[in-house]
């Protein structure tokens, strides 16, 4: 239950910036920490499940059920070259293990990939968006039928993605 301080932001861009780590893991962290989603969520995550040209992915099956996400530029970027399967490929086994590529990072005691969640949805609030808005970008469920029956983003989610992204990888970059 806390978020990242700015000098935790810094750490982790650096932290980032590594090049003697699996690629995909630190693609997926930085897409963790430009979306809010739930790691589950990253690590499962498949190029079929993404539509690049509307920024969207579209999760069949998360904790909250069905969701329509939108993807920032930013998150886009970070998803690396668009292949098969899974978007963030193991170095071994059937999924990546995030957690153990996540503590090589030696972050600041008490940051947790779970932080980076309440750190999107902090800055969202501080830049000034509704809970709902916050809400479908984390993928919570939404207490409106009509949501179930739209299966893109709009324009007001999309720049809400893009500037939560944008002030995250502002903090990151120092």
């Amino acid at each position: 239950m806390r978020r990242l301080t700015d000098d935790e932001y810094r750490a982790l861009g650096k932290a980032l910036a590594r090049d003697d780590m699996w690629p995909p893991a630190l693609r997926a962290i930085r897409f963790l920490a430009l979306t809010g989603w739930r790691r589950s969520e990253a690590v499962l995550l498949r190029w079929d499940e993404v539509n690049l040209e509307r920024r969207t992915a579209t999760l069949g099956d998360t904790k909250t059920g069905f969701s329509v996400r939108p993807l920032s530029q930013a998150a886009c970027e970070a998803l690396g070259p668009k292949g098969e399967g899974l978007v963030f490929i193991p170095a071994r086994g059937d999924t990546l293990a995030l957690q153990t590529h996540w503590e090589k990072l030696k972050l600041p005691a008490g940051i947790t990939l779970h932080t980076l969640r309440h750190s999107f949805a902090s800055l969202a609030a501080d830049l000034g968006y509704s809970e709902p808005t916050i809400g479908a970008l984390l993928g919570h469920r939404s207490a409106t039928v009509t949501s179930r029956y739209v299966h893109f983003a709009d324009a007001v989610l999309l720049a809400a993605a893009d500037a939560v992204a944008d002030e995250t990888e502002r903090r990151m970059n120092g």
